[in-house]
């Protein structure tokens, strides 16, 4: 569906737009730039509530997870919490077919959209817009536009800028997911490394020390000094002075670091 905009709208849209990206770039507040970003579209929108609901890991529970309320408006985030999928049935079937719902007038929903007429008439909202928010083909929330103090018909910016939040939204959530993961199989792998009875150094491709563990250091009595310039030329040498054939170990080490075609070598020490 396309959404026409005159000039005029189209650049406070890029302009809100582009204010609302630069926010979810690098390392970020997830709640504080969601917070903020809801104000800006519900300032440019005219929306007296907008809000991003996200499902539990099993896509069978709702909750409201982030709200902006006009002035006068009252908040509904506590009461909107652990929310059963099949009471917004006819939502989420809307979502499905067109990729957004759109609800000019609560009221006149028809018979089988009855539990979400009365989820959405218990919060006094008379009109409603919502977008999914998607991983991959699976939709893990919403982001919504609702209307309280009158029904109006949503405009063309009000489609585009919802829309592009949420696709925002699905962006951020993958990469901060994504980087979770990383993060814990990374501390997964130092608990590994620390664990084992073996001294190990891991490598990259330029001769940096990207990891050492404390077997290795006790193993070789290695300084402070010499950890912490993370040298692996300068941790040979420290290590060949405690070596009666360090020719042999030296000529291994540097054959390895030259020769893979990793990114990263790993060398490991048996005591004795």
């Amino acid at each position: 569906m396309g959404f026409n905009l005159s000039l005029e709208k189209r650049l406070n849209v890029e302009k809100l737009i582009s204010a609302i990206s630069s926010r979810f770039v690098g390392k970020i507040d997830p709640n504080k730039a969601i917070n903020s970003s809801l104000k800006d579209l519900g300032n440019l929108s005219g929306a007296d509530r907008v809000s991003v609901f996200l499902f539990d890991e099993e896509k069978k529970i709702l909750s409201n997870t982030h709200e902006w309320c006009n002035d006068g408006i009252k908040s509904q985030l506590r009461n909107l919490q652990n929310i059963d999928r099949n009471t917004i049935n006819w939502w989420i079937s809307r979502v499905e077919k067109l990729n957004f719902v759109n609800i000019p007038e609560v009221s006149t929903l028809p018979n089988n959209a009855k539990f979400t007429k009365d989820f959405m008439e218990s919060q006094n909202i008379k009109s409603f817009l919502g977008f999914p928010i998607y991983h991959k083909t699976t939709i893990t929330g919403f982001a919504c536009f609702s209307k309280v103090s009158e029904k109006i018909q949503w405009k063309g910016k009000d489609f585009s800028i919802l829309r592009i939040f949420s696709q925002i939204l699905e962006n951020t959530f993958d990469r901060l997911n994504a980087e979770n993961a990383l993060r814990a199989n990374q501390e997964l792998l130092s608990a590994i490394f620390e664990a084992v009875a073996e001294g190990i150094i891991a490598i990259n491709s330029e001769g940096r020390i990207t990891q050492i563990n404390a077997r290795f250091i006790y193993m070789w009595r290695v300084p402070d000094e010499i950890v912490e310039k993370s040298d692996f030329e300068i941790l040979m040498e420290e290590v060949a002075d405690q070596l009666k054939d360090s020719k042999i170990f030296i000529d291994k080490a540097q054959s390895l670091r030259k020769t893979s075609k990793t990114d990263f070598n790993m060398i490991i020490c048996k005591d004795g």
